[in-house]
């Protein structure tokens, strides 16, 4: 069973086995997240990780699922499992090529 998360998941059905790929919800989320953590500086990875379950939790709540049921679990495992992705998704894509400009050479000045 999965939890319907409009505009956030696409599912694909291959031989009954089911792949779930990233929203751009989820991706902005995660970037959001890495953000917040990364301008906190001093803020502990309990703090951290409280931050992105208190974010999860409410994005779950606001799918309408109730905590400590099936759904809600199932939700919070998938933005998990989204978080998870496009953290390695990002960390295997290659930075943007760095841009040297040829130097410019400038004649002498006749006399």
């Amino acid at each position: 069973m999965l939890v319907e998360i409009p505009g956030e998941w696409e599912e694909q059905r291959n031989g009954g086995s089911c792949l779930c790929r990233i929203g751009e919800g989820v991706m902005k989320l995660v970037i959001a997240i890495m953000l917040a953590t990364s301008m906190a500086g001093c803020a502990s990875e309990a703090e951290v990780k409280a931050r992105m379950a208190a974010i999860d939790d409410g994005k779950c709540k606001g799918y309408g699922a109730q905590p400590a049921t099936p759904a809600y679990v199932q939700c919070r495992a998938q933005l998990d499992a989204a978080r998870t992705q496009a953290i390695a998704t990002m960390a295997a894509t290659p930075g943007p090529p760095v841009y040297t400009p040829a130097p410019i050479v400038v004649p002498p000045m006749p006399r």
